[in-house]
């Protein structure tokens, strides 16, 4: 099951389904809809109706969610063995799903697996988005066995969230984002790097190894609203606000 978050943006629905149609896709999509504003809502609906002819494809209006908790909603909703997260502007090659699942089926002491991602960076000109550049993502898949030391050389390598995006044991993808609602309380300001971001990212290394295949993956693109900065993990020690999300952060990881 291909579960893609999304915001406000229907356009971006409506081009991601119309490439898994023209993929012939046969995997089922959750969308998980968190758009503020009602229209997109009901636009984001109709879309999604439009295409249930051709698609296994499930709305969730998840209005007033976070990314994080959004996930953790729409991931506890999956009956598939093996699950993967898109953003709505990256596309996942169905093909290269099925050697990730077939590559699972075959090694049950690998949680997940993934193949090359291209990155396309785009920029509006005109109106229109044009391509600028395009770049090969450097793999991040560990192989270490034990969680601490794939944790340890993670963390050591600089991290990053493409992990998230492997194609996972269903049960290794939602715990790395249980928990992601409760975060919520700690407020919305201090919640994106923690709950929608590092803490998953952490945990997702830990649930077990992951295997990088020669095939190509995902295309994920890179634009105006697609640019975020967060800040440096000691600024969320040194904070006073952002302390106890740290705090639940450090407590979540030494128990998993």
């Amino acid at each position: 099951t291909i579960l893609v978050p999304t915001k406000d943006r229907p356009e971006f629905i409506l081009f991601l389904l119309k490439f898994y149609k023209s993929m012939k896709l046969r995997h089922g999509i959750f969308i998980g809809d968190t758009s503020a504003d009602r229209s997109n809502l009901e636009q984001n609906q109709g879309i999604v109706k439009d295409f249930q002819g051709s698609l296994n494809v499930r709305y969730f209006e998840c209005a007033g969610l976070h990314v994080g908790a959004c996930l953790e909603y729409v991931s506890e909703k999956v009956d598939t063995p093996y699950c993967v997260f898109s953003g709505d502007d990256d596309y996942v090659f169905p093909s290269s799903i099925d050697e990730c699942v077939e590559f699972l089926e075959k090694n049950h002491d690998y949680a997940a697996a993934y193949g090359k991602t291209v990155i396309v960076y785009l920029q509006e000109i005109n109106g229109r988005y044009q391509v600028i550049r395009i770049a090969k993502k450097p793999p991040t898949a560990s192989e270490e066995e034990g969680a601490y030391k794939r944790f340890s050389i993670f963390m050591k390598s600089g991290g990053g969230a493409g992990n998230l995006f492997y194609v996972y044991r269903t049960p290794a993808f939602q715990n790395a984002w249980r928990g992601a609602a409760e975060q919520e309380r700690f407020g919305r300001s201090n919640y994106f790097y923690f709950a929608s971001e590092l803490l998953p990212v952490c945990l997702a290394v830990m649930q077990g190894k992951a295997k990088e295949l020669d095939c190509l993956y995902r295309v994920v693109t890179t634009h105006g609203q697609s640019e975020k900065r967060v800040p440096p993990l000691y600024h969320q020690v040194d904070d006073i606000e952002r302390f106890p999300i740290y705090q639940y952060f450090e407590k979540r990881l030494a128990k998993e």
